[in-house]
């Protein structure tokens, strides 16, 4: 019978109110660079820009409190496209020797799960789909 009602509890509502109501602990994209390698963590935002490779690709996503490339292997979103997006927060090392060895990398997350509110031709908005049952831990950020 739950399975039933859950179309009916998401109904046509924005993706924040859909997470809010799937209990999900959304990191702000400014607070990933706190958070250790390989910890796992919920973003949304809006996709920003695509860089497709050959069997795998990136994505950047945007919220209100910065960007992050979102590295895949399964098809890329389209650019517009608001997701969530449960992923693994990597650091990826630059070192150029023209900068005396100075880092110039940064923080990507290796997604692991894409949630994204599919929008059908008519426009309007169709329930989020909850993420599978997980038994990993996610870190709470309440921020």
């Amino acid at each position: 019978m739950l399975f039933c009602l859950t179309p009916l509890l998401f109904g046509c509502e924005k993706l924040a109110t859909s997470t809010a109501k799937l209990n999900l602990n959304v990191t702000p994209i400014k607070n990933l660079e706190k958070r250790k390698a390989e910890t796992k963590v919920y973003i949304k935002g809006t996709v920003e820009s695509l860089a497709p490779f050959i069997g795998a690709g990136a994505y950047q996503l945007q919220d209100n409190t910065g960007t992050v490339w979102v590295f895949s292997t399964d098809n890329l979103p389209k650019e517009g496209q608001e997701i969530l997006v449960r992923g693994k927060v990597n650091y990826e090392t630059i070192t150029l020797k023209e900068l005396q060895g100075e880092d110039i990398g940064g923080v990507y997350l290796q997604e692991l799960e894409r949630i994204q509110e599919p929008t059908p031709e008519n426009g309007e908005k169709e329930p989020a789909q909850p993420p599978t049952p997980q038994s990993e831990e996610v870190v709470d950020d309440k921020e």
